[in-house]
């Protein structure tokens, strides 16, 4: 971003902005890349904005890209604000693994403030492979009154960079929210929890299989055509799966498989 003023005359008079977040061990150039790469692929409308926080990119800065993703929390806030406040009329959060507890906390200190906050201003959430406990989501969503819909969490039981985040973090399961075997701690909340499970085809693939896997992409961007075709308010999660399928009180798990059906499961 080139500042605020930058972002203004950049943005303004879009409909549409989608905020890609990064995540662990990710340079610059990369971050850049996977959402261009993402926004091409998917076919994702309007602008894409890249919020780039400060990694050290190195396998070896876990313990520094936690303290930098907590400390970007203001910035991300302050970036859809400034969104709002040149009128884009759709914003859309996409985060990958550690991108995904900075939004997530980005969110909370917002809802702690103004309550609704983030329906209000955010369209929809997308968090991919998500590495974020998932004792701590629950805290983070309870405080989330209405979160933003759609809010889709998109997880693979075959993920297991997350597996070494657990390591890497003292936990010996090995479970992320990004790798959750079972939605069942989930079910109070509203939301799309999309299993790529069968997409996976090695580990370094299947932490970010949503911009890796060319099936999977197909299925994606061909939801993003129907749903282009069909209007502005017809989203893709409700091609992929109608509403009246989907618990309407709670956690809906939709498994893909490699044909692209997508098989529903309610706890």
């Amino acid at each position: 971003m080139s500042g605020p003023q930058g972002l203004r005359q950049r943005l303004r008079g879009q409909d549409d902005v989608t905020i890609f977040v990064h995540g662990y061990n990710s340079t610059q150039t990369e971050t850049i890349f996977r959402a261009a790469q993402l926004t091409h692929d998917v076919g994702i409308p309007g602008a894409t904005l890249v919020y780039s926080w400060p990694s050290r990119a190195t396998g070896f800065g876990y313990a520094y890209d936690l303290d930098s993703m907590l400390f970007a929390r203001d910035g991300l806030e302050q970036t859809i604000r400034e969104l709002k406040s040149i009128r884009v009329k759709r914003v859309i959060v996409v985060a990958h693994s550690m991108g995904s507890a900075l939004t997530m906390e980005m969110m909370r200190q917002a809802e702690l403030r103004e309550p609704g906050w983030a329906n209000k201003n955010i369209e929809g959430v997308i968090l991919i492979s998500p590495d974020l406990d998932v004792g701590l989501f629950r805290s983070q969503m309870e405080r989330i009154n209405t979160p933003p819909d759609p809010f889709i969490v998109m997880v693979s039981k075959k993920d297991k960079i997350l597996n070494v985040s657990a390591r890497l973090r003292g936990t010996d399961e090995g479970e992320r929210l990004g790798n959750i075997s079972s939605i069942s701690m989930l079910e109070e909340f509203p939301i799309n929890v999309i299993d790529t499970t069968a997409f996976n085809r090695d580990a370094e693939s299947s932490h970010f299989v949503a911009a890796t896997s060319p099936a999977l992409l197909a299925i994606l961007s061909s939801l993003r055509r129907v749903s282009n075709t069909f209007g502005p308010d017809e989203r893709p999660i409700d091609i992929l799966v109608p509403p009246n399928e989907r618990n309407p009180d709670g956690a809906t798990e939709i498994i893909l498989t490699e044909t692209g059906q997508a098989q529903v499961s309610n706890p």
